[in-house]
């Protein structure tokens, strides 16, 4: 009856650690994808920067070309591009286009920011299920002493062996 006390106890130690090496592999394997998802993240944020910038350079050009069409049509009927009302067109279509700029900026410093976030959220997960992977080892071990104490304490007051 005895060897079977050892052995309940043994095999429960056994299963914790099993149990808990499964679960730090789980967690393990959590933080690697939460890395990933980091990476992921960071690849996005600089997508958006570079298309933020696109359309940035894409919108200037086009208020360029707007003003190059109102000059000619100004010039065309006449009007000095240089002064009056003609001027005032001209420096109310540059602010617009300004404003449209600033608009597209702070769009993708928006989405940058969240993407930044996101990885960072990921990182810090990543970090948690690294520490995860740890703690599980360690409560495993535990639980191991635990059983083996146990089924000695077991095989003590049934049979007096360590008395």
């Amino acid at each position: 009856m005895g060897f079977l006390m050892i052995a309940s106890a043994v095999i429960s130690a056994a299963g914790a650690m099993a149990a808990a090496k499964a679960q730090s592999n789980a967690a393990e394997y959590q933080a690697k994808v939460a890395q990933q998802n980091a990476q992921v993240a960071e690849q996005k944020k600089q997508m958006e920067l570079s298309a933020g910038s696109d359309q940035a350079a894409k919108a200037a050009m086009q208020e360029r070309a707007q003003m190059g069409s109102i000059k000619a049509a100004q010039a065309a009927r006449g009007v000095d591009v240089n002064s009056g009302s003609a001027l005032d067109v001209q420096t109310g279509e540059a602010q617009v286009s300004m404003m449209d700029q600033l608009a597209i900026q702070s769009d993708t410093n928006k989405k940058a920011w969240g993407q930044d976030i996101a990885a960072t959220s990921y990182q810090n997960q990543s970090k948690l299920y690294g520490m995860e992977a740890e703690n599980s080892m360690i409560v495993g071990g535990l639980k191991a002493g635990g059983s083996l104490m146990s089924g000695a304490n077991s095989l003590d007051q049934n049979y007096g062996y360590f008395s």
